[in-house]
């Protein structure tokens, strides 16, 4: 048998409530378990520890900015150059984009 270690990352903005972030961990992890109990033993023969850790993002993981709207022939498109390399973000990677005006035409 080989032991492979599986990681995912879940960011979630809660405020300053700890309690609700610890709960929300705990749950996450008796899903898991569940799963994992659910498969066949083919595809998982067995698991250690399904556990949680709570930290703050690394400052690697996302970027905020003001940028400005540029057009292309007919679309519109916003630079991210900068931070995408900083966070080593490549063609094909899936991101996360919110947008928000921040006031009207200069």
């Amino acid at each position: 048998m080989t032991w492979h270690k599986l990681t995912f990352s879940v960011t979630v903005s809660t405020g300053e409530d700890l309690g609700a972030m610890e709960h929300m961990s705990e749950m996450i992890c008796d899903v898991t378990e569940a799963i994992l109990n659910g498969v066949p033993e083919t595809t998982v023969e067995t698991f250690d520890k399904v556990a949680y850790e709570i930290s703050a993002p690394n400052e690697n993981d996302s970027a905020s900015f003001t940028t400005a709207v540029s057009e292309y022939g007919h679309s519109l498109a916003v630079n991210i150059t900068k931070q995408a390399n900083r966070m080593d973000i490549r063609k094909g990677d899936k991101v996360l984009v919110t947008i928000a005006k921040i006031g009207g035409k200069d």
